[in-house]
């Protein structure tokens, strides 16, 4: 099902670039939010546009990359649901797409945690309507009927 050179390579990139992410988050969300709310309140709102902004290279390029992650562990996932239970070939593939939907809903909520004290930054408000955005993303998604891959 899965070429293993195209997966490791792809793999490789996403780990890559999620830990140019987490490394770049942390130490906005340690380090320099912290100091411009202290040492420059006037720059903090713009800093954090900044932060997000530069969050958003590794973050996207990672986004690109996880489709086979995102399979790969959807597969897994499903192939435990189907041995606790029996279903049909039919079912099995509903259980699938059904399982990517999940991972792909749950990746976006920690992305949203990993962004929210940068969005807060900015105005506590955008905060609340990515939230709000992003809950109406999910509902169209799981409320559309699932093709079978």
């Amino acid at each position: 099902m899965f070429k293993s050179e195209t997966f490791s390579e792809s793999n490789q990139e996403f780990a890559v670039n999620m830990t140019y992410a987490s490394v770049i988050w942390l130490f906005s969300v340690t380090v320099f939010l912290p100091l411009a709310k202290v040492y420059a309140p006037r720059l903090y709102s713009a800093l954090a546009i900044l932060l997000i902004l530069v969050l958003a290279y590794p973050t996207i390029k990672a986004l690109r990359h996880s489709g086979p992650i995102i399979e790969y562990f959807s597969v897994k996932i499903s192939s435990w649901i189907n041995d606790w239970r029996s279903i049909e070939e039919d079912g099995r593939a509903i259980t699938l797409s059904r399982t990517m939907v999940l991972l792909k809903a749950i990746l976006l909520l920690v992305l949203y945690l990993a962004y929210r004290p940068l969005l807060s930054a900015v105005n506590p408000a955008l905060a609340g309507l990515v939230l709000v955005l992003i809950i109406l993303g999910m509902l169209k998604i799981v409320l559309t009927p699932n093709k079978h891959p």
